[in-house]
């Protein structure tokens, strides 16, 4: 049976989320971030302000949808004043201020036949010679997003180069909460369950999942936080478009924005989204307490991973980035994995200027790292 690639832009987003739900159901693609859900509101969020088109490659095997490559265009300015047009995956703008974006992404591909449809889906794209560069941003490295890539690389003669790079911790949920804690260091175990035991012996204080109509209260309470936390304001564009996903999520009682009080205080605000059976940790704001050795931040994160369990979740994903000060994330004895953002440069000119900076920036590492010696 011979895959055909179909494209569906015209189609709009919601007119295909049908099929799109479906294919992401028989796909390993992440169930949150490539979802009708994330991406039909993200795309509804940002696209005024990128000013951007939308662009679907569906590929077909006899009536049936196998693959979708989700993606946006729009003209870009490179080094040097050279402009042209740049193809993305969408939930992603990569270098774009004040826009926000989404995890482990890629092609959506039916499960067992990702080295298949991922390739004609690759073959259809670089028979678009419009783009001067494609841009897949926050997806698995060696995934079969990355290795489509690499193939139209090795195609097209283009240059393929890895600008940016994450780590990432995922945690399974086996067996139980308090498995989970045995497993872990002393001190990490201190500052999730001690904590507990020394802000009760200080005071009062309390964990709740704040409903639907408190939303905007939450919202309040987490860009106080965060602004006290990190020294400057919480994204109104942030807030706009994860407030969106909350009120969707918490519609149906799942726990979006829970606060952690102390004597009738906040001092903690986490945001977590659930699918798919896997709770992400999407953002948090703390702020310490004056109680000796009590990390309101670990001791919140603790709850909600403890609440995760009790409700059935199969994985507690903690996204990439790090802590203020730390790793914490690695702490928690997870999985760990990467995320890149990969840039193909397909015209030639700008391949050379891409490959020349490079090569430049590499040089300098090495002689700051001989300098150093």
């Amino acid at each position: 049976m011979s895959i055909r690639i179909e494209s569906w832009g015209a189609r709009g987003l919601q007119n295909i989320a049908g099929p799109w739900r479906e294919l992401l159901a028989r796909s390993n693609a992440d169930p949150l971030f490539n979802s009708p859900e994330w991406l039909s509101t993200w795309w509804a969020h940002y696209q005024p302000v990128l000013g951007a088109e939308l662009e679907i490659l569906a590929a077909v095997d006899d009536h049936r949808l196998v693959g979708l490559a989700l993606l946006h265009a729009k003209s870009v300015k490179h080094k040097l004043g050279l402009e042209g047009r740049r193809v993305e995956l969408l939930g992603t703008a990569w270098r774009a201020q004040g826009v926000g974006f989404s995890e482990r992404l890629g092609f959506i591909l039916e499960r067992g036949r990702e080295e298949q449809v991922a390739a004609a889906l690759a073959d259809r794209l670089l028979d678009d010679h419009s783009w001067l560069d494609l841009v897949a941003s926050h997806v698995h490295r060696g995934g079969a997003t990355d290795l489509a890539l690499q193939h139209m690389a090795e195609s097209s003669g283009g240059y393929l180069r890895t600008p940016d790079a994450m780590e990432a911790w995922e945690i399974p949920l086996v067996g139980s909460f308090e498995d989970l804690l045995a497993s872990l260091g002393a001190g990490t175990r201190a500052r999730i369950m001690a904590s507990r035991k020394r802000l009760s012996k200080a005071g009062h204080w309390q964990e709740r999942v704040l409903g639907p109509d408190e939303l905007d209260h939450g919202w309040e309470v987490f860009s106080k936080l965060h602004e006290e936390r990190w020294n400057r304001p919480f994204s109104a564009h942030w807030r706009g478009f994860y407030g969106a996903i909350a009120e969707m999520q918490a519609a149906p009682g799942t726990p979006v924005l829970s606060l952690l009080e102390f004597e009738g205080e906040p001092v903690s605000l986490l945001v977590n989204f659930r699918a798919g059976g896997r709770e992400y940790s999407i953002a948090s704001a703390f702020v310490p307490v004056n109680v000796k050795r009590v990390s309101p931040g670990w001791m919140h994160l603790g709850l909600a991973i403890e609440r995760a369990f009790a409700d059935g979740m199969t994985h507690f994903d903690l996204l990439a980035g790090e802590g203020k000060q730390e790793q914490y994330k690695a702490a928690f004895g997870g999985r760990r994995y990467e995320l890149a953002c990969l840039q193909l440069v397909r015209h030639r000119p700008l391949a050379w200027l891409y490959r020349s900076w490079d090569g430049f920036n590499e040089l300098r590492r090495r002689l700051s790292r001989l300098a150093g010696r």
